[in-house]
C-alpha cells in the first residue's frame, strides 16, 4: 500500500506575509512562513516554494484539534512537539502534547495543546493529500498556525 504524507486539499497554510491560503491554491514561486532555530533563539522566515504535489488520495487521515485550529493530516506527516523538543509523526502525537503555533501576524507562541486527535478511515475519493518542495534550506512550515515539518516521504511520487 502506498504511504501518504500531506494535507487535506483545504488546509490553510501562513504565507510569508502572514495570510492564510488553502495549501491546494499555492503555486511555485511564492513564499510559507518557516522557523528556523539557532542558539535556541527561534527566527521566521519566508520559504520559496518549488513546487506543490498533489498526491492522490489516502485511506487513513487524522484529525488533530488544538484551541485555535483543527487540521486534517496523512498518517506520517510530522509536527513539532515541545514536549519532545523533536518533530513527531501524527500518529504518535498524544492528547495534551504542546506544538509551536504562529499568531498571525508572525508572532511565535510556543504552546498549543492537543485537545484531540482522532483517526479516520475515509472512502479514496474523499480527501487529496498535498505537500511542498521548498528551498533547500527549509524543512518546516506553519498549516493552520501549526509548525509541522515537510519531509520528502513520497515527494509526490
Amino acid at each position: 500500500m502506498k504511504k501518504y504524507n500531506g494535507f487535506n486539499y483545504d488546509a490553510r497554510i501562513v504565507m510569508a506575509s502572514g495570510k492564510l491560503k488553502r495549501i491546494f491554491r499555492i503555486i511555485p514561486g511564492q513564499h510559507i512562513l518557516g522557523m528556523k532555530k539557532r542558539n535556541n533563539v527561534s527566527k521566521l522566515y519566508a520559504a520559496r516554494v518549488n513546487k506543490v504535489f498533489n498526491n492522490g488520495s489516502a485511506r487513513d487521515w487524522f484529525k488533530v484539534v488544538t484551541d485555535t485550529s483543527k487540521l486534517v493530516v496523512c498518517q506520517l506527516h510530522k509536527f513539532w512537539s515541545l514536549d519532545a523538543n523533536s518533530y513527531v509523526m501524527v500518529k504518535n502525537l498524544e492528547i495534551g502534547e504542546a506544538l509551536s503555533y504562529v499568531e498571525r501576524p508572525a508572532i511565535l507562541i510556543d504552546f498549543n495543546p492537543i485537545k484531540s486527535i482522532v483517526r479516520e478511515v475515509v472512502k479514496l475519493s474523499s480527501y487529496r493529500a498535498f505537500k511542498f518542495d521548498l528551498e533547500t534550506d527549509s524543512f518546516n512550515y506553519f498549516a493552520e498556525g501549526v509548525l509541522v515539518h515537510n519531509s520528502d516521504i513520497m515527494r509526490g511520487k
